[in-house]
């Protein structure tokens, strides 16, 4: 996100420190203006994005045979005997693959339980995936500012750089 960033103000960062603060305001206040009407496309309750991998997730669940402990405690193993097993654990939210508790994405071992016990994954997608945690991201708003011209002139002086000292002793070698 950084790179991405100071790639976009690689122009300005030579200019003077207004100028610079004017640019990345400028710049983010258009991303969050074209970020909030990206989100009024969303269909769904989930972000496109996470909907896909979502999909993805639950198509490689075919070959994913669970084994119900009780609870909602399952071992999931795979369809060949390669000895691939994994113990998913529903109310936890989570799996010995990890992958489930790193992402908050729900894995393929953790769906295929899900589809056993006929719940909907989605439900178990973490909550900063939603739409509706992203319309709250990004529901503040960067007003704009008029142009230097338009200020209101105050009545104290204007601020200037500080006076230069001649310092006492001899000067430092460099």
């Amino acid at each position: 996100m950084s790179e991405g960033f100071n790639s976009v103000l690689l122009t300005t960062r030579s200019k003077p420190i207004i100028t610079l603060l004017e640019e990345i305001r400028l710049y983010i206040m258009q991303r969050w203006a074209k970020n909030r009407s990206r989100i009024s496309s969303f269909t769904g309750s989930i972000s496109p994005k996470i909907q896909s991998r979502f999909r993805k997730e639950s198509q490689l669940t075919k070959s994913w045979i669970p084994s119900w402990s009780g609870n909602k405690l399952f071992e999931v193993r795979h369809m060949s005997n390669s000895g691939d097993k994994f113990v998913v654990n529903i109310d936890d939210s989570s799996c010995t693959c990890r992958t489930w508790m790193i992402t908050g994405i729900p894995c393929c071992h953790s769906l295929a339980a899900m589809k056993f016990l006929n719940i909907d994954g989605e439900q178990f997608i973490d909550p900063c995936y939603m739409k509706s945690t992203y319309e709250e991201t990004y529901s503040s708003i960067i007003y704009p500012i008029n142009g230097a011209n338009m200020w209101n002139i105050t009545p104290y002086p204007d601020v200037s750089p500080p006076h230069k000292r001649v310092l006492l002793g001899r000067p430092k070698r460099k």
